[in-house]
């Protein structure tokens, strides 16, 4: 269906004739700081019009081209597709992104994730081959893209950052050396950085009434965003499939259940014929410099922000779609070590069997989650 700001968003599109109309009506209703957006959002409602599945459709659609960009991404990095697999399909079901499932006004931060992991991937094309700059081009300018269509992503190169550095401490270099080395690779993106700020706080202010959000400096707020952030990753979520459960299967139909069930059943199995892949030396190190420094990127925008902090149950929930990456990271780390460790004074085949059945839990509960938050959404 269509929820809170979709209705506005559909007003808007209706009172234009043509693409360029509904771009400049939503320009002058204050969206003008994302100038992509206001390109994005009108082509959108067109398409969906007043028939809500075709708006899922395009949900779905951004959501698999994101997890596919995801997982070449974090292939790249780690050179493990099971690793990579896992992260990614944990990422996509985390259920603290539940909202972004349903919500097509929502849509633009899909649109700026896609942009920004084309972005990570042409620059580590770039970094294999310094010489042809056009992939340097292309990756600041589908970052400047991301961060014109939503500003989230401000400081999602972090991820980049995170992941090489991880690389370097595989070899066994030291942290700040190799810091050092990341800086020469990565300071390009500081520029489509400086140019998507100073039109979102100065430059449109010369055209639009935009209303430009102030920024926060306080010490306090910066720790408690970082907090709040830590808990929309890890025990926000365990809560949130707890209370789940029970109307899963109170509220949901059979059929659904059953549907919900055979997808776990798919996806599990499919994970559990990888999970015995060797992993490269130091896989685990560059998949968690890239989550630590991902979760350092995702919630810096809260820390630096007066009006907003992280949340899983309100309709700000939807800016925790990058932070399911970080979860997905974290859970897909944990498992496969888990997965490859050695227990002398148990059977080999406890960490095996373990890491599945966690692996299984883990996506039997977000599925619920997923189900059961779409469902409450729907009623709003």
């Amino acid at each position: 269906g269509f929820y809170l700001d979709d209705w506005i968003f559909l007003e808007f599109t209706d009172k234009a004739t043509n693409l360029w109309q509904a771009a400049g009506v939503f320009a002058q209703k204050g969206h003008a700081i994302r100038p992509i957006q206001i390109l994005q959002l009108p082509i959108f409602y067109l398409l969906a019009g007043h028939y809500p599945p075709i708006g899922q459709l395009i949900l779905y659609a951004l959501e698999f081209l994101e997890g596919l960009l995801l997982y070449l991404f974090l292939y790249r990095l780690t050179k493990s597709s099971a690793l990579s697999l896992f992260a990614t399909v944990l990422a996509i079901l985390y259920p603290n992104r539940a909202i972004v499932h349903i919500w097509l006004s929502n849509a633009s931060q899909l649109v700026s994730h896609n942009f920004l992991l084309a972005s990570l991937l042409l620059h580590l094309r770039w970094l294999k081959s310094p010489q042809k700059r056009y992939f340097l081009f292309g990756s600041l300018s589908l970052y400047l893209l991301g961060m014109l269509c939503y500003e989230s992503i401000y400081f999602l190169p972090l991820i980049l950052v995170g992941g090489l550095i991880g690389q370097h401490l595989a070899l066994g270099m030291r942290f700040f050396p190799a810091l050092k080395e990341q800086a020469k690779k990565t300071w390009p993106f500081l520029i489509p950085l400086g140019i998507a700020i100073f039109w979102q706080r100065y430059g449109v202010t010369l055209f639009f009434d935009a209303g430009v959000k102030p920024m926060s400096l306080s010490l306090p707020h910066f720790i408690n965003a970082y907090m709040a952030g830590f808990e929309c990753v890890t025990n926000r979520v365990v809560h949130l499939c707890a209370i789940s459960a029970p109307h899963f299967f109170k509220e949901i139909s059979t059929m659904n259940i059953l549907i919900g069930m055979l997808f776990v059943l798919g996806v599990g199995f499919n994970l559990f014929q990888r999970d015995s892949e060797a992993l490269p030396k130091g896989t685990l190190k560059i998949l968690m410099g890239a989550c630590i420094a991902g979760f350092i990127g995702t919630y810096l925008p809260f820390a630096l922000s007066g009006n907003y902090m992280p949340q899983i149950f309100s309709p700000n929930a939807r800016l925790n779609a990058a932070g399911a990456w970080v979860g997905g990271m974290l859970l897909a780390a944990g498992f496969m070590a888990l997965r490859h460790s050695r227990w002398p004074a148990l059977p080999s085949l406890w960490p095996k069997a373990l890491s599945r059945t966690l692996i299984a839990a883990a996506l039997i509960g977000f599925t619920m989650a997923d189900i059961v938050s779409s469902r409450n959404w729907s009623k709003r």
